[in-house]
């Protein structure tokens, strides 16, 4: 069985190297989504090191011109650029290699941490199962497939929340992995000064800080930091300006407010994003400081962990590959329910697997899907498709705020009767 296993690992990661070969993306000025393999490296994570190696800010609109993609950068901050300079040490197609093969790593051990923090030890036949599901997910897939750096962010923030008590400098690197994208940090701030880990926090916001300066004065050697904020904001009006990104043209949005949007035709700025993230996290992070002084896991599979999750994933713009977030917690209910989130009802935590198993396995809301079902973009089913994943992930958000409140309550009418 360990041989099948591992044998159909490696026929399902050379069949998706095969498609990215098929239908890969050439770097050019215009964007082909008809060839869309390894894309996102090229536009998001190669020639912006490389021009951040060079000195050329990445969310400029020069970048744009120089190097060969389709608009500038999005406002990461400089430590995304910073982790991925070996890869800028290659020409293209060698990085491009490196890169899927890093990728893919990355996503094993993701499923090796799932199956470690679960079940306290790695039992090889669980580690392959596991990550043949991970490969073959609609967020695993698509992350291998277009060469997004997910996997980074996820461990980091993983790790940033499982060793916040025990080992706060361990979990200050993970949030300095977690910065490489504000969607990731930003709530991630929020919600560990709700689970009440100082020391972690202040440790990670003085390396995110020192990072985010450092790689803004490498570019600005040659100028000012005015003038590379100036570039970053006149790159954004050019990055914000491509519809490919508004709410109702994705198939692949997740957070709350892109569901919202996107019923309503709504193109929100960036200020009613932020807006609307500080409002979502308000009620998991009183349910979180009611709690984490009592749940019975403080690491990543504890409820505060599960809660911090959700709300990250549904409280500001993510997309369908961000889903490996839900990695964890998804294998831990589904493979040893008996053993992990005791304060959860076993009924309860079946229907949290299935709600969790939706977006790694709901492979409608594709693009292939869509041509192939001859649904238009704009009608009214393919829309209500693409919200499943969404749905799914905000109904399992309520349910687990439900426990964490019941659980908070329980506690405090247990103190008064003790008194």
């Amino acid at each position: 069985m360990v041989i099948a296993l591992a044998l159909l690992c490696i026929c399902v990661v050379a069949a998706t190297a095969y498609r990215s070969y098929r239908s890969y993306s050439q770097p050019a000025h215009e964007f082909d989504w008809s060839s869309r393999g390894l894309s996102d490296f090229h536009n998001g994570t190669y020639y912006p090191s490389l021009a951040f190696r060079n000195g050329i800010n990445p969310y400029s609109r020069e970048m744009s011109q120089k190097y060969p993609v389709s608009a500038p950068s999005r406002p990461c901050p400089p430590i995304t650029y910073i982790l991925h300079q070996p890869f800028t040490w290659f020409e293209l197609h060698t990085a491009d290699a490196l890169f899927f093969i890093y990728n893919t790593c990355l996503l094993l051990l993701l499923a090796y941490v799932g199956v470690w923090v679960s079940n306290g030890k790695v039992q090889i036949g669980y580690w392959l199962l596991v990550s043949l599901v991970l490969l073959i997910s609609r967020p695993g897939h698509i992350t291998l497939f277009t060469g997004y750096y997910t996997p980074e962010l996820v461990l980091g923030t993983l790790v940033a929340l499982h060793f916040a008590k025990s080992k706060p400098t361990i979990s200050a690197i993970g949030m300095l992995v977690a910065s490489a994208k504000p969607t990731f940090i930003l709530p991630l701030i929020l919600l560990m000064f709700a689970r009440k880990n100082y020391r972690a926090l202040a440790l990670g916001i003085v390396l995110c800080t020192v990072a985010g300066v450092g790689g803004l004065a490498w570019l600005a050697r040659d100028s000012s930091i005015a003038e590379v904020i100036q570039g970053i904001s006149e790159g954004q009006v050019e990055f914000h300006a491509d519809e490919t990104e508004f709410p109702v043209n994705t198939w692949t949005r997740v957070d709350v407010l892109g569901m919202f949007a996107k019923i309503i035709n709504w193109v929100p700025e960036d200020k009613v994003y932020l807006a609307s993230m500080f409002g979502f996290v308000l009620i998991p992070c009183v349910v979180i400081r009611q709690i984490v002084d009592r749940e019975v896991d403080s690491g990543m599979l504890g409820i505060s962990s599960l809660i911090a999750l959700l709300t990250i994933l549904l409280g500001i713009y993510h997309h369908s590959y961000d889903c490996l977030l839900v990695v964890v917690p998804w294998v831990a209910i589904t493979f040893f329910s008996s053993k992990v989130m005791v304060e959860i009802q076993p009924k309860t935590k079946w229907f949290l697997g299935v709600l969790l198993s939706i977006p790694l396995v709901n492979y409608l809301s594709t693009q292939s899907a869509r041509n192939g079902l001859g649904l238009e973009q704009t009608s009214f089913t393919w829309q209500a498709i693409t919200l499943i994943n969404g749905a799914c992930l905000s109904l399992a958000l309520i349910i687990v705020l439900a426990v964490g409140w019941r659980l908070a309550v329980s506690h405090a009418i247990q103190k008064d009767f003790g008194r």
